[in-house]
């Protein structure tokens, strides 16, 4: 058994920003789009990434048992994840709001969002924020 060593060409990893409680309320306060908010409500909260939030069906989430399916996720795996139960009255009433889509977000025809164009919309709530 030999030392593994790094590759020489190989990049450096950071670790993601971490937003505390104040920055997020800004953040949020920030997004004017419903499906914008929603979106990034799910993703901050469960860890999704952008693409499985635009890819999300309704049908995915499971409120009785607080768990939301993930098809196809990065490397084209299907995972479970888990729904805090403090998201579950917000995602009920916002099932009864955004009744007609199939997808969780959707944008104003009711198709679902491009990753790009959803990961722009939270950017500029950033940048406001």
């Amino acid at each position: 058994m030999g030392i593994k060593h790094a590759r020489p060409n190989a990049t450096k990893r950071t670790l993601p920003n971490v937003l505390n409680k104040k920055q997020l309320i800004a953040l949020f306060e920030n997004i004017e789009e419903g499906s914008v908010f929603m979106g990034c409500l799910i993703a901050l909260f469960c860890g999704l990434r952008i693409s499985e939030v635009c890819n999300l069906k309704k049908q995915d989430i499971d409120l009785e048992t607080e768990k939301v399916l993930i098809k196809e996720g990065k490397g084209s795996k299907d995972r479970i994840v888990m729904l805090p139960s403090t998201l579950k009255p917000i995602i009920e009433k916002w099932f009864r709001y955004n009744k007609d889509n199939e997808y969780f977000i959707s944008n104003d025809w009711g198709n679902k969002y491009a990753p790009a164009i959803l990961a722009g919309k939270f950017r500029k709530g950033l940048e406001k924020a």
